[in-house]
């Protein structure tokens, strides 16, 4: 069938070449149905326009970080997950969170080893290349572990910050020498120079969001501490400072089921496990609390995931553990049994995970299942064996 119009003609041969970081600029519909006249009209290379990052960001930044309602936050966790991959790595113990009381300015800064500030093969200082430069950041040497700590599909990196900021300011304290960089709207408007000497290590991250984008936007500040507080669980030997404190954490996951189970816990038992396993790692706490509220809390690489092979793993780990009490249980069963009550906090680290759909709102990665199994199995059969009054309250979740 021909195509309608010139319209539907540029379209499809759009959909038949991979798009990069370039920014097709179309005509209006009304110079659409001008150029329809001539049955012949065509896109040329003077309809084309190839954007610098900076430009194609700010011109649709919603396919970097999304909502614009919540775009302020994403920019927040680009830098934050920076940090934890540092964490992770046993590079850095400390990070500070600020945001003003307007949601207008935020900072972050950590204790790592600072960001590189040698020259890359481009000529430039690796930072420059990590602020100016899409999908380049802190860990492009795409090592393992390695978190995006922002929901959805969008981790393009630090270069997303500068962009959308009217003023960015980033410090880095590295081998004795303090570094200074500063953008404007993703330009580089004081290319970075050392300022003085220093005697930690670390990097700051300092950002005003770009008003011209965000359109008087503000940030929500609760919802940032409410995520930092999870980040804060998930690391428990990473001391994370927000609002002129320290966000508890300590007994990392076990901790937290206990604070979203109010204490009220069946025979004051929490089963809790980190396992390495076929190449996932699995960190897992749960209870059965005296309430019938299921709060089923759910992370892959860090970043909140409510679906996926990972649960599926979950249900069935305690489905195996039932059956080791002798219970003829399914996953079906095992769900209508123990979901009243359960409180449970889980996180699976994997390389190269596998999603549905762009927002990655499923995990698909089938290797995750068999280790959260394997995980759960191990860890309620440790806890049937040296808690007696736990493995009669779980099995009086089943019908006789």
């Amino acid at each position: 069938m021909r195509p309608r119009n010139s319209y539907t003609r540029i379209a499809n041969k759009l959909t038949n070449r991979p798009l990069t970081c370039y920014d097709i600029c179309l005509k209006t519909p009304t110079q659409f149905e001008e150029t329809d006249k001539d049955s012949t009209a065509i896109y040329t290379d003077e309809s084309i326009t190839a954007l610098e990052p900076h430009e194609a960001i700010r011109k649709r930044p919603g396919m970097y970080i999304g909502d614009l309602d919540t775009g302020q936050e994403h920019l927040v966790w680009e830098i934050v997950g920076n940090a934890i991959d540092q964490h992770l790595l046993r590079r850095a113990t400390q990070l500070r969170v600020d945001v003003d009381v307007a949601g207008r300015r935020f900072e972050v800064e950590d204790d790592g080893p600072g960001l590189p500030v040698g020259r890359t093969r481009r000529g430039r200082s690796a930072v420059e290349e990590i602020f100016t430069t899409l999908h380049c950041g802190a860990t492009w040497d795409g090592h393992f572990p390695h978190v995006h700590v922002a929901v959805g599909s969008y981790g393009v990196g630090a270069v997303v910050v500068g962009a959308l900021s009217s003023r960015t300011e980033v410090e880095v304290h590295q081998e004795g020498s303090l570094w200074r960089l500063v953008l404007e709207r993703g330009l580089i408007v004081e290319p970075l120079r050392s300022v003085g000497k220093t005697s930690r290590t670390g990097t700051l991250v300092r950002w005003t969001p770009d008003d011209e984008i965000f359109k008087g936007k503000r940030a929500r500040p609760g919802e940032i501490a409410r995520r930092l507080q999870e980040l804060a669980y998930l690391n428990p030997l990473l001391t994370i400072r927000h609002g002129g404190r320290v966000l508890p954490s300590r007994g990392g996951l076990a901790a937290w089921v206990l604070a979203l189970a109010n204490g009220a816990v069946e025979a004051d038992a929490v089963v809790e496990t980190l396992r390495h396993t076929d190449d996932v790692s699995v960190d897992l706490a749960l209870c059965l609390s005296v309430g019938r509220d299921t709060r089923v809390t759910s992370f892959v690489n860090q970043s909140p995931l409510t679906e996926g092979t990972h649960l599926d793993g979950l249900w069935k780990g305690l489905r195996d553990g039932a059956r080791q009490l002798g219970i003829k249980a399914n996953v079906g069963s095992t769900r209508e049994a123990l979901s009243p009550g359960l409180v449970a906090a889980l996180n699976v680290s994997l390389s190269d995970p596998e999603f549905a759909g762009s927002a990655r709102y499923r995990l698909k990665s089938p290797i995750a299942t068999g280790a959260v199994q394997r995980a759960v199995r191990e860890a309620l059969s440790r806890s049937f064996r040296f808690n007696e009054t736990f493995k009669r309250a779980f099995a009086g979740r089943f019908p006789a």
